[in-house]
C-alpha cells in the first residue's frame, strides 16, 4: 500500500481484546488501495468470515476476509486480513513481491477508538477500515466444521521483518 499510517502496532494494547497485545501491525491507507505482497511467496490458505455474529469459534480470529503466504526463503508466513472482497488468488499460486494480492477493506471484526477513549466494535465500516498484516509462523488446519483455522506458532513484529517500502 503507499500513502499509509499505521493505526495499531505489534503488540500494543494489552487487555480484555487483545490478552498478550495485538499480534499484528494494522495500515491505514484509503478504502480500497491495493494490498501487495511483501515478498515472493506461494499461496497457503484464505477464507472469509461470514458467520451471523462474532460469538462463534470458527470465525477465523473475526480476520473478515483473509489470504495467507508462505515465504520459502524467509522460512515465514505473512497473513493479510480485514481485506475488502473474498481473496481472488488460488491456494499453491506463486506470488511476486509487490504483486496486488486484495483490497484493503472494512472486512470482519474491527475495534474503532474515539477521541473521547470510548471503544466500540465495527463491522465492514469504510470509516474505520485497515490492513491486519502479521508476520510469524503458523500451523493450518480445519475445525470440526471444516473453517481453515490458524494456530500461531511464533509471531514477529513486522516491521521488524518486512518493513513497508
Amino acid at each position: 500500500m503507499d500513502d499509509f499510517k499505521i493505526t495499531q502496532r505489534f503488540g500494543e494494547n494489552k487487555g480484555p481484546d487483545y490478552k498478550d497485545g495485538h499480534l499484528g501491525t494494522d495500515f491505514m491507507s484509503e478504502f480500497g488501495a491495493p494490498v501487495k505482497a511483501a515478498a515472493n511467496g506461494i499461496v497457503v490458505a484464505k477464507g472469509t468470515d461470514e458467520c451471523p455474529n462474532f460469538e462463534q469459534p470458527d470465525c477465523n480470529y473475526k480476520w473478515g476476509n483473509w489470504i495467507m503466504l508462505w515465504h520459502p526463503d524467509l522460512k515465514i508466513h505473512t497473513v493479510y486480513s480485514h481485506l475488502k472482497e473474498k481473496p481472488y488468488k488460488e491456494i499453491n499460486e506463486k506470488v511476486w513481491q509487490g504483486e496486488t494480492i486484495g483490497y484493503e477493506g472494512g472486512s470482519g471484526y474491527q475495534l474503532k477508538l474515539w477521541s473521547d477513549g470510548r471503544i466500540t466494535q465495527s463491522i465492514g465500516d469504510s470509516d474505520v477500515h485497515h490492513l491486519d498484516f502479521m508476520v510469524g509462523v503458523f500451523n493450518i488446519y480445519k475445525t470440526f466444521e471444516g473453517k481453515i483455522d490458524l494456530q500461531f506458532i511464533k509471531l514477529y513484529d513486522p516491521l521488524k521483518i518486512l518493513p513497508p517500502k
